[in-house]
């Protein structure tokens, strides 16, 4: 099975104890985006993007890929767009290096609330 299937099956299990799974690889419309997740949460909608990756490659895994943050913080951009009032929470495999581009992009999207939630999941 890919690392990144993977690593979905490990959230999928983590957000199966905290609420109920409405929706996998969900687009939510109006926005071109797909949420990985769609979850009810003490009856709100929270929306959950996965990003993986293998820290035994060469490819950077996670938070540590500036891509895959970019990613991650546009659709969150989008999602609450037309949602304002869900809940946007990304789980990366790895944590970004600290200062890195990563990590200020991280930082800046919680303190604006384009992000509510980022946890660091490894598998």
């Amino acid at each position: 099975m890919p690392l990144g299937k993977r690593f979905e099956l490990s959230v999928e299990q983590e957000l199966q104890k905290t609420g109920e799974i409405l929706a996998r690889n969900y687009i939510v419309p109006e926005t071109g985006c797909e949420a990985d997740f769609v979850v009810k949460v003490k009856g709100k909608t929270v929306y959950v993007e996965c990003k993986g990756g293998n820290p035994l490659t060469k490819r950077r895994p996670g938070a540590e890929r500036t891509d895959s943050v970019k990613k991650a913080i546009a659709n969150g951009a989008l999602i609450k767009a037309v949602n304002p009032k869900s809940k946007y929470i990304v789980y990366f495999s790895a944590p970004p290096k600290k200062h890195s581009a990563s990590d200020i992009m991280i930082n800046v999207a919680l303190k604006n609330k384009i992000i509510d939630e980022v946890k660091y999941f490894v598998d």
